[in-house]
């Protein structure tokens, strides 16, 4: 009985933890310009528990409550900058889709040129090792060659 009780406590545990908790927020209203900030913005910042979706695309309680907090900072009069920066000291970069040039990223915008660099470099570099090498000569094999002459119709 009691392992039938634990099982089924963490079955309970598991599926709980993965259900999406529906948040309702009470509407926030907006001018058309403040309006047309928000949707700007949305695509433009990450859901921080999606893979690889904005907030305009995601569908996770946590985007709802960034998406919230994001029309309430544009209510507020805050710009874009001002936002991104609310955000980026909360979050940090990984909630832009296109984080800033810095000296910590940038590894992260310089590292696909340079591996292509790399890999063109390793291309020249193999090419020349190979056309230099030269070919070992045909065989000269005068029986062979008879033996296939012999052979033809």
């Amino acid at each position: 009985m009691t392992k039938r009780l634990g099982a089924a406590l963490l079955l309970l545990t598991i599926f709980t933890a993965n259900a999406e908790v529906e948040t309702v927020h009470p509407p926030i209203p907006l001018t058309e310009q403040q309006e047309a900030l928000y949707k700007g913005l949305l695509p433009e910042l990450r859901c921080l528990v999606c893979q690889n979706e904005s907030l305009a695309e995601s569908q996770a309680s946590l985007a709802a409550d960034l998406r919230y907090e994001v029309r309430g900072l544009v209510a507020k009069g805050q710009d874009e900058a001002q936002i991104k920066k609310y955000l980026t000291d909360r979050y940090g970069d990984f909630v832009l889709y296109k984080p800033p040039f810095e000296q910590r990223t940038a590894l992260l915008w310089a590292g696909p040129g340079l591996l292509v660099l790399l890999g063109l470099i390793m291309l020249v570099a193999y090419t020349r090792r190979t056309r230099g090498v030269p070919t070992a000569p045909p065989k000269n094999d005068e029986a062979a060659l008879k033996k296939i002459l012999d052979d033809a119709p």
